[in-house]
């Protein structure tokens, strides 16, 4: 017999094989996703697949409402239920907070591979002419944690491809390679706080499909805000604002210099173009509708939203197919006002009940061909 002492190449090798098997059972095969936690981005997202495709579905009803926390924090299900009890649509909150196109694609492919569980699917989009925001959609280094769990083998060849940054292609080849390396800092926590994530999954696991379906909306308005007109910097903010919601709100009147807003700008166009493209390719020949809408951008016009001169339309960039169909960017410009969001991007109590009513009832009108 082999002594594995006297044979380190060999010990050496047993142990990756011990690794790869483990690393499989473990962390590949999906078993450790269930045990993420539902309080981090990644948890959000992966619960609202999971919960979902266990959903028994309506097709002829149901209509799944993508988007980021605008969404999350915009659209009230259970408002929606109580305004229009005779309704002949459901809505499903598939908003998870900090999300992309790029999330919302692989999302769909998961949920829906066959193009055919929902009657519609409401696409948001922040804003349909482009603005030079500073964060590079495309190489944001949480997306390969958050997809990883919802990611095919044959994907992720193409999936690193996608990154333009060298150091994020090797990350997230790492990633491709490593079922643990996905979870390392979650599964640290999971092991320093054990009891807490149990009950944290517990209440999850409770709440299931419905995590959002009850939300009502937040409070406060942003009456209080006040912009200096000779610096276009905030001046005032609303009393009730801790120190990280005052950041979080001036980084909205942080314009990027002149000479950098044409090729962010760009850089942001090319993004929603590839993602949007994808959606509406996917669904072609569908019978689902894919419904695009502006979603109330700002309480107040703000430097990082405001487009340059000439800058593209997503309205441009949206394929044409006999199930799409575009919303006009009017359609929810009456609640950017102060008194209709909680913060600097998000609608409040007011605000979440006349954007789902609103949303809702065009929905209604789309859905039966007007």
């Amino acid at each position: 017999m082999l002594r594995l002492s006297r044979h380190p190449v060999v010990g050496i090798a047993l142990s990756v094989v011990f690794f790869i098997v483990l690393d499989a059972a473990i962390f590949r095969s999906g078993f450790y996703a269930r045990f993420v936690s539902p309080e981090s981005t990644a948890g959000k997202f992966f619960y609202s697949v999971y919960y979902e495709r266990g959903r028994q579905a309506d097709p002829k009803r149901d209509v799944l409402l993508l988007g980021n926390s605008k969404m999350e924090w915009g659209f009230g299900a259970k408002h929606w239920e109580e305004f229009a009890p005779e309704s002949p649509i459901h809505f499903i909150q598939g908003a998870t907070s900090a999300s992309d196109e790029e999330w919302w694609y692989y999302m769909l492919r998961t949920l829906d591979p066959n193009h055919d569980r929902y009657a519609a699917i409401v696409i948001p989009i922040t804003a349909y002419r482009i603005a030079p925001w500073s964060t590079d959609f495309q190489n944001r280094d949480d997306t390969a944690e958050v997809l990883a769990p919802i990611l095919r083998l044959a994907d992720w060849p193409g999936f690193v491809g996608e990154f333009s940054r060298p150091e994020l292609r090797s990350r997230a080849t790492v990633l491709a390679l490593s079922g643990a390396r996905r979870y390392a800092l979650d599964l640290q926590d999971f092991l320093l706080h054990p009891l807490k994530r149990l009950e944290e999954l517990r209440r999850r696991a409770e709440i299931g499909q419905n995590w959002l379906r009850d939300f009502t909306g937040a409070t406060g308005t942003m009456d209080e805000l006040r912009v200096d007109p000779a610096t276009g910097r905030v001046a005032a903010y609303p009393a009730r604002f801790p120190e990280f919601k005052r950041r979080e709100t001036d980084t909205e009147f942080i314009r990027p210099p002149a000479a950098d807003a044409p090729r962010l700008t760009a850089r942001n166009a090319a993004f929603e173009a590839e993602w949007i493209a994808r959606i509406v390719k996917a669904y072609d020949g569908s019978k689902t509708r894919l419904i695009f809408i502006q979603v109330p951008r700002l309480p107040v016009p703000t430097p990082s939203h405001t487009p340059i001169d000439n800058a593209p339309d997503v309205r441009d960039m949206i394929p044409r197919a006999p199930n799409v169909t575009v919303l006009s960017p009017d359609e929810f410009t009456f609640l950017e006002q102060p008194r209709y969001f909680t913060d600097i991007l998000h609608l409040n109590s007011d605000g979440l009940k006349l954007f789902t009513e609103k949303l809702g009832t065009e929905v209604e009108r789309v859905m039966a061909g007007n």
